[in-house]
């Protein structure tokens, strides 16, 4: 088995219209991912709270179980604005806030891919250095970076190492944006 595959868990949580935990944790090479579709609203930022929270809850089992675990990231794949947070708002800023505790404690890196301008420009001022763009019909150069992130960081030994800033750059280059 590959380092990658003994290293990576999976977990899906959707926010088209409400906020649902599709798939628990499940090792990469086990996880089937699933057709998604647009629907009704994007309470964004009840989906972000949701990840983290399980995130919190996944190291904690690791904890307990005495398994070695590195820093998680939180990939936020979205096509429209958040519809339960406005920019400048009380929630908007706590969700801010939280991202920001969150990466400076290194608790998890939160990465925002937003699918076209429109939705980049609306998501963007939550997380500014960390939110990229992606045009339709991209995802497999998208999953592509995504799988070389997932094996650079699994074959990083010390979590110091891991320039969770390098990867939003190489995203850039890969993208071209």
């Amino acid at each position: 088995m590959d380092q990658v595959e003994r290293e990576v868990d999976v977990s899906l949580i959707s926010f088209g219209g409400g906020v649902s935990v599709e798939e628990e944790f499940t090792p990469i090479t086990e996880w089937e991912p699933p057709k998604l579709s647009e629907s009704g609203r994007t309470p964004m930022g009840e989906a972000i709270e949701k990840a983290i929270d399980i995130v919190e809850d996944r190291k904690e089992s690791y904890k307990e179980e005495g398994v070695p675990y590195k820093r998680p990231f939180i990939w936020v794949l979205t096509d429209g604005k958040p519809t339960d947070m406005q920019p400048g708002g009380d929630k908007w800023e706590d969700i801010h806030q939280t991202i920001q505790d969150g990466e400076d404690k290194k608790s998890f890196a939160l990465f925002i891919m937003a699918v076209g301008e429109d939705a980049k420009e609306a998501i963007e001022p939550l997380h500014p250095s960390r939110t990229l763009a992606l045009d339709d019909g991209k995802f497999r150069e998208y999953f592509e970076f995504l799988s070389a992130s997932v094996e650079q960081v699994s074959s990083t030994v010390n979590e110091e190492d891991i320039d969770i800033s390098d990867e939003a750059k190489d995203f850039e280059e890969v993208f071209q944006l």
